[in-house]
């Protein structure tokens, strides 16, 4: 594999990092019932990113286990040794997110959704490009959703070969390395 470029490393949870998807992993283990859920969603106003915060209260203290992709912390682990920063950049709760990467990988540090925002494509890439400044970076990631970040990103990683990710990439020209 190519070395990775630019001062910062900024990686993706669900789909890259992880094999589940954390939101799915924490509506599973609250043991919440479907009206319950629908209840707490009603009373997020239907917003994404306010139910992921109060799912994630209800829900502390709970041991999450994901398939961690281990191939991606390889990837990491190989350039962090260059004294680049590593940050997980997730669209997840930010207190879920920390309690999910935990036991995975020090980060130098963590983006995440909260009550204010989903940190979900065009605004994973503002935040992203606030920490990063004028720095090159490296993205990597899984979805369709990362296109944005990996048009702006020196280097784009996709995990896996996610065909209709990567066919649009290519209408994008953007390259891709896929681990």
């Amino acid at each position: 594999m190519a070395n990775l470029s630019g001062n910062y490393i900024f990686c993706d949870l669900d789909g890259t990092l992880i094999r589940e998807n954390s939101l799915k992993m924490l509506i599973k283990e609250s043991n919440k019932t479907k009206i319950q859920l629908l209840q707490l969603l009603a009373t997020s106003a239907f917003r994404r990113n306010i139910f992921k915060v109060k799912l994630s209260q209800t829900c502390q203290g709970i041991n999450l286990n994901p398939t961690v992709n281990l191939g991606v912390v390889e990837y990491i682990e190989k350039n962090k040794k260059a004294n680049t920063k590593v940050f997980l950049a997730t669209a997840a709760e930010y207190n879920s997110a920390v309690a999910i990467v935990k036991n995975i990988y020090k980060f130098d540090g963590i983006i995440g959704s909260d009550n204010n925002i989903n940190n979900k494509g065009l605004r994973k890439l503002r935040s992203i490009q606030r920490i990063a400044k004028d720095a090159t970076f490296t993205y990597i990631g899984d979805s369709k959703s990362d296109l944005a970040i990996w048009r702006k990103s020196e280097k784009s990683v996709c995990v896996e070969d996610r065909k209709i990710t990567i066919f649009l990439a290519r209408v994008l020209r953007i390259k891709l390395e896929v681990i």
